[in-house]
């Protein structure tokens, strides 16, 4: 019996791959996991990079100019205009993961500036410059009558508010870490800097040297080293003068 199950999803397995529509980069993108866009879907990626860009008319073709302005205002019904929405946001209408919408929004905005340049690892990016070329080739208010096709703003919000969890936690994080690298590098401005005033007495001269040292190990800018010393001496006014003068040179 499990035998004629695994065979049934084999056969519905390559009759789907079968289809030109899930050939080439659609299957490979697939195989990883990411999701597939239909035209409206893209449509509704490609308005909001336009929007955000701030390019309400179309100054490469002859048109109508009243019209582009009217329709790049028009609102949905719901209370938030899904044009000016985030990538994340508008993911949630059209049911997609929040990373797929703000990844394409991206790649619009870059072919909108002029960048056309693909990647490799991008096996989609063929078929996103297609769409791109068609869509700059119609009114912008056919593509927005295209793109709120694929809009349900009563749609699951659940991938959302995984992402938004995701986010926050990525955020807390980083945040945490940053704050034990900080944490670190005072402590070695102080320790490096206190050594060289205790060798060669010259408090300007010993910031210079920890400064310099320490943007080397940490690959940081020396300005910023010499900040963080700032905040770990405040307290001590003869050494912060120190630091401060240390930045002239």
């Amino acid at each position: 019996m499990i035998k004629d199950y695994v065979m049934l999803f084999e056969e519905f397995d390559n009759t789907l791959y079968e289809d030109d529509e899930l050939s080439g980069g659609k299957r490979a993108a697939l195989s990883r996991g990411d999701d597939i866009l239909t035209k409206e879907q893209y449509a509704a990626c490609y308005v909001v990079a336009k929007n955000k860009l701030g390019r309400q008319e179309d100054t490469r073709r002859d048109g109508d100019s009243s019209m582009t302005r009217t329709a790049m205002n028009m609102s949905n019904d719901s209370s938030e205009d899904w044009k000016n929405l985030s990538g994340a946001k508008l993911s949630i209408q059209l049911g997609l993961k929040p990373q797929t919408v703000e990844r394409n929004i991206s790649k619009f905005v870059m072919m909108l500036n002029g960048n056309m340049e693909g990647t490799p690892s991008n096996v989609l990016y063929p078929e996103i410059k297609n769409h791109f070329e068609e869509f700059e080739g119609m009114q912008i208010a056919e593509v927005i009558a295209m793109a709120e096709e694929a809009l349900d703003p009563n749609a699951d919000t659940s991938m959302y508010d995984e992402y938004l969890d995701k986010t926050r936690e990525q955020g807390k994080k980083s945040r945490e870490k940053k704050k034990v690298e900080t944490t670190e590098l005072r402590r070695n401005i102080r320790e490096i800097f206190l050594n060289l005033l205790d060798a060669i007495g010259d408090p300007i001269k010993a910031a210079k040297m920890t400064s310099a040292r320490l943007a080397k190990e940490y690959d940081m800018d020396r300005d910023k080293i010499v900040q963080e010393a700032m905040r770990e001496f405040k307290n001590e006014q003869t050494l912060i003068t120190a630091w401060r003068k240390s930045k002239k040179g």
